[in-house]
């Protein structure tokens, strides 16, 4: 059985070795690259393509991605009978109050 300072030297050893060779694998994935490149960019200018086209720069959405549907109403005055949903701004009416008062009431089949 191998002792743990066997296991420790060892492991010592290969972080000594992938630090070598770090530089080793970045030099190879450069030069790979700079020989890949004219390539692929003869490549994509035969095909037309356009770098939205590659999934690159700006993508287009559609409308906005903020919901304009208003929130449902979770609470209720009960003498102006406005409701507010519990988003944005707390009204004056329910500011600084116990608001359980002001809850309405759920559904009977979403109660149960």
């Amino acid at each position: 059985m191998t002792s743990y300072k066997q296991i420790m030297a060892d492991i010592a050893s290969l972080e000594k070795e992938i630090e070598i060779l770090k530089p080793k694998a970045q030099e190879a994935l450069d030069s790979e690259r700079a020989l890949s490149l004219p390539d692929l960019m003869a490549k994509i200018k035969e095909l037309g393509l356009a770098a939205s086209d590659l999934g690159l720069g700006r993508q287009k959405t559609s409308g906005t991605t903020k919901s304009s549907v208003p929130g449902v109403p979770k609470f209720k005055d009960p003498i102006s009978g406005k409701t507010w949903s519990g988003r944005g701004s707390v009204p004056n009416w329910i500011k600084d109050k116990d608001r359980t008062q002001f809850l309405i009431d759920a559904p009977a089949e979403l109660s149960s």
